[in-house]
């Protein structure tokens, strides 16, 4: 059975690490005002780091 693509395949690492930070930072400053917002941008990291392990570059 073939996986199912991430979404995140055309970017690279590096690329991830980069959103991955800057959505860790917006997370962190809606977690009061804006916890929908903030899942969301958990759900994102998460999404992001699973396509790092993926590729075998989670550090």
């Amino acid at each position: 059975m073939t996986a199912q693509p991430s979404g995140w395949e055309n970017y690279s690492s590096e690329e991830l690490r980069s959103y991955i930070t800057d959505d860790a930072q917006k997370a962190t400053q809606w977690a009061d005002t804006a916890p929908l917002a903030s899942a969301a941008a958990h759900g994102t990291i998460d999404s992001m780091l699973d396509e790092l392990q993926r590729r075998g570059d989670l550090h």
